[in-house]
């Protein structure tokens, strides 16, 4: 995220630290106030809280904290003096505590306090440490067969859906999506992947275990085994260790924050990320270059046209397939008015009114 060299920076001021850098960087600052980037010095436990870099200054009090706007902030100083946050108890047996995030897919009945948006993208992602990956017409094949419109119809047919052909929501109403799979399209890759059998080993799938992914890893091995192709669905939770090694192909989601093109940024960058551990060294390094242009960029706009760039190149190529964009329910206590949390409960108070 930083300059990781320690002769590149300096830190002899209490509350400064100066960077040098090998020429101009129009994005520094934002991936520097970005969450990976806050700054633990190296002798300090991991108990100690990271320093941050963001909008506001953080103070505990007793039952909350106290947000206060920090004046050399580098998008200029918050709108917002101070906003002191504190823990309540419900104020009815239903309104539940301030942030109910449901996750089996089952809207409660007779409630208005329910709310459902999309946030965030679904995805499928091959791994090319697998040597099943490294067959280009066997990745396209198994894509071709995800007629998302069937396929949502089959799993979830009581559920809104919203078609994915970005990473970002914003994004994707203004994508065409012709090349999306169809059904002459899954006719072919039908034929495709008779075609390709027998295979080394049975294909793999690991999906985490939400109410609107594994069953569509269940639905792609069930047309897959029609073709006569092996597979192998895996269900996992994130907490658990080891997910990340031995599927051929991972189906997960990615949520963004406010800051999309922050969120697609790290995305492609952090190496704790599927991106970064899956993808082939070649592509992450061609993704790397168009996504440096970030840093001679000067508008969102030009920003914008970088990210297609690189979502054309992930998506043109079979390593990634985009499902859906994400249905989240919530239930939020009634003293919450006018603001939409993110996904994690993260709160944009540059969408917060105050009366």
């Amino acid at each position: 995220m930083v300059p990781a060299a320690p002769e590149r920076y300096s830190g002899f001021h209490p509350h400064k630290v100066t960077f040098e850098l090998d020429g101009p960087d129009a994005y520094f600052a934002h991936r520097l106030s970005n969450t990976l980037a806050l700054i633990r010095p190296a002798h300090a436990p991991d108990c100690t809280p990271p320093v941050g870099s963001g909008p506001f200054r953080w103070t505990t009090l007793p039952e909350g904290c106290r947000l206060t706007a920090f004046a050399h902030h580098f998008k200029e100083r918050p709108l917002i003096d101070e906003v002191e946050i504190y823990h309540v108890d419900p104020m009815s047996e239903h309104s539940g505590a301030l942030w109910d995030i449901q996750g089996d897919g089952a809207q409660p009945a007779g409630d208005e306090a329910v709310l459902t948006f999309t946030e965030g993208v679904q995805y499928f992602i091959w791994n090319t440490h697998r040597p099943l990956a490294h067959s280009q017409a066997l990745r396209q094949a198994v894509f071709g067969l995800l007629e998302m419109n069937r396929v949502w119809q089959d799993c979830f047919p009581a559920e809104p859906f919203q078609a994915a052909s970005s990473f970002s929501e914003a994004r994707s109403p203004s994508r065409l999506v012709e090349d999306r799979p169809h059904s002459a399209g899954a006719i072919k890759a039908r034929e495709t992947l008779k075609a390709l059998l027998p295979l080394q080993t049975p294909l793999r799938i690991a999906t985490v275990d939400r109410w609107d992914a594994a069953p569509i890893a269940q639905w792609l091995a069930s047309q897959l085994r029609e073709c006569g192709v092996p597979t192998e669905v895996e269900i996992f939770h994130l907490s658990q260790s080891g997910w990340q090694e031995g599927a051929d192909l991972y189906l997960l989601a990615e949520v963004h924050d406010a800051d999309e093109q922050m969120a697609f940024w790290q995305m492609m960058h952090d190496p704790s990320l599927g991106f970064q551990q899956w993808l082939p060294r070649p592509m992450l390094a061609k993704s790397s270059g168009i996504l440096g242009g970030f840093r001679t960029a000067q508008s969102f706009g030009e920003r914008e046209r970088l990210i297609a760039e690189v979502e054309h190149l992930l998506i043109s190529t079979g390593w990634v397939f985009l499902t859906h964009h994400r249905q989240v329910y919530r239930r939020h206590h009634p003293l919450m008015r006018g603001v939409q949390p993110g996904a994690f409960g993260r709160i944009d108070f540059g969408q917060l009114w105050l009366e």
